[in-house]
């Protein structure tokens, strides 16, 4: 009676399960994140120290966002939003965090108010696709140009 090691045909069967999972079933179902990027304008002005959002049309949809810096965003194949149409929005970056201590701070109504005047004309495009929206591909190669108001 002879003793036969059963290992070498555990690892070509591990291996041909292997083989059949990555051909086959690994890669996920339906759309992917595309990786995108391109410019952001606001009344001919580039936009830098912002935040970019993509919101669905539909509500149970997930938004995107990324940061504008100097007039330019960018996604990547993780983070990137799926292909679809999206209203855009663009948010400034909120109040300096030593201007909102300097208010508390003080515990004034006049430093909050200060601090309201100084920053109330941060820049706020609310997402609404009636008014500003973009088309995303799944092939999105080309850079993209946001241009606010969108007729411009």
């Amino acid at each position: 009676m002879s003793w036969h090691n059963p290992l070498p045909s555990l690892w070509s069967a591990g291996g041909l399960i292997c083989g059949c999972l990555v051909a086959f079933g690994c890669t996920p179902e339906g759309p992917q994140p595309v990786a995108c990027r391109g410019e952001v304008y606001v009344d001919g002005e580039r936009v830098d120290g912002a935040t970019l959002i993509l919101m669905p049309p539909e509500s149970d949809g997930r938004p995107f966002s990324t940061l504008v810096q100097d007039g330019k965003f960018a996604f990547d194949e993780q983070t990137g939003p799926l292909p679809g149409e999206y209203a855009v929005g663009v948010y400034a970056e909120p109040a300096p965090l030593e201007a909102v201590v300097d208010a508390n701070r003080e515990r004034t109504h006049a430093s909050v108010r200060k601090l309201r005047s100084e920053f109330s004309d941060r820049l706020v495009i609310e997402p609404d696709a009636t008014r500003w929206s973009v088309e995303i591909s799944q092939d999105q190669s080309q850079p993209m140009e946001l241009r606010w108001p969108p007729d411009a």
